[in-house]
């Protein structure tokens, strides 16, 4: 997710998980996603992941409507 970003992740089949701290505009925030039983590509999972911890840090919000099936 970039600079600012301490994080470590874990996977099994069909569960992937990401946790750690980011830096962000009102100060350090944690963050735990975890995604089970999913039936997309993990490599998609991780992208939304990556976009929801960028969103954190930028004090945003992730649009992720077109990963919802």
């Amino acid at each position: 997710a970039g600079a600012g970003v301490r994080a470590k992740t874990g996977s099994l089949d069909a569960d992937r998980c990401l946790a750690g701290y980011v830096d962000a505009p009102g100060g350090q925030a944690v963050f735990v996603l975890m995604a089970n039983h999913y039936t997309v590509g993990g490599a998609r999972i991780a992208e939304a992941q990556d976009r929801i911890v960028r969103a954190v840090a930028s004090g945003g919000r992730a649009d992720l409507d077109d990963d919802v099936e």
